[in-house]
C-alpha cells in the first residue's frame, strides 16, 4: 500500500512538472516576445522625434566682398534661415533662404571751365544699395552622429537674385560645404566651413523639434 502512495506521488510530481514547464517557458517567451517589441517600438519612437530642423545663420563678408558682390560694394555680414529634414541617421535635406545687403559711396564732382580754369559747380555723394537674395536645396552627409554631437559636409545647389534701383540679376550658384559641426538635441549650436551664398564661414543656431 506504501509502495503504491510512493508511486502514486511520484507520477503526480512527474505529471506536474510536464504540465507545467512547458507552460512556464512559453510565459517567459511570450515575456520576452513583448518586452522585444516594447523595445522596438520605443526605438522606432525616438528615431521619429526631433526629424525637423530650423537654423538661423551668420556668415562672414569676405566671400560675398570679394567674389560676389560688384566692384565697391561692400557687405557686413550674410544673413540665412535653413530648414533641415532628418530622412537617416546620416542624411538630412532641406532648403535654405540667404540674404546679403550690400552698398557703396558714390562721389560724383562737376566742374565747369568755361571761363578757362576749373571751377567746382557741385560735389555730390551719394549712397548706392544692392541686395542679394538666394535660394537652394541642400543635402547633408553625416559622418559623425550620436544624437548630441554631429560633424557633416554638404552640398547646395540653388538661384541667386542680385537687384538694386537701376539693375537686376539672377544666376544659378554652387555651394559646398566642407566641414560642419553642431551640438544640442533640441537646442542647437553650429558653424560650417564652405565656399558659397552662406559665407566661407557661418555660425548659426537652431531648434529641433
Amino acid at each position: 500500500m506504501k509502495t503504491i502512495t510512493i508511486y502514486n506521488v511520484a507520477f503526480a510530481v512527474i505529471t506536474l512538472f510536464t504540465v507545467a514547464a512547458p507552460a512556464t517557458i512559453a510565459a517567459q517567451n511570450n515575456t520576452e516576445q513583448q518586452t522585444e517589441t516594447t523595445a522596438e517600438v520605443q526605438k522606432k519612437a525616438i528615431s521619429l522625434t526631433n526629424i525637423h530642423e530650423v537654423n538661423i545663420s551668420y556668415g562672414d563678408c569676405f566671400f560675398a566682398n570679394d567674389v560676389l558682390l560688384p566692384y565697391n560694394y561692400t557687405t557686413f555680414g550674410i544673413f540665412s534661415v535653413t530648414y533641415q529634414y532628418h530622412l537617416k541617421k546620416w542624411l538630412s535635406v532641406g532648403a535654405t533662404l540667404s540674404y546679403i545687403p550690400s552698398h557703396k559711396e558714390h562721389y560724383k564732382t562737376i566742374y565747369d571751365n568755361t571761363g578757362g580754369d576749373d571751377f567746382l559747380i557741385n560735389d555730390e555723394h551719394t549712397t548706392l544699395y544692392r541686395n542679394n537674395l538666394s535660394f537652394a536645396t541642400d543635402i547633408r552627409f553625416y559622418f559623425y552622429n550620436n544624437g548630441l554631437i554631429r560633424m557633416y559636409g554638404g552640398v547646395a545647389l540653388g538661384y541667386m537674385f542680385e537687384f538694386s534701383k537701376d539693375d537686376f540679376k539672377s544666376n544659378i550658384f554652387f555651394q559646398p560645404t566642407f566641414f560642419g559641426f553642431s551640438v544640442g538635441k533640441k537646442f542647437v549650436f553650429g558653424c560650417e566651413v564652405g565656399c558659397g551664398l552662406k559665407g566661407i564661414f557661418n555660425t548659426y543656431i537652431g531648434y529641433k523639434f
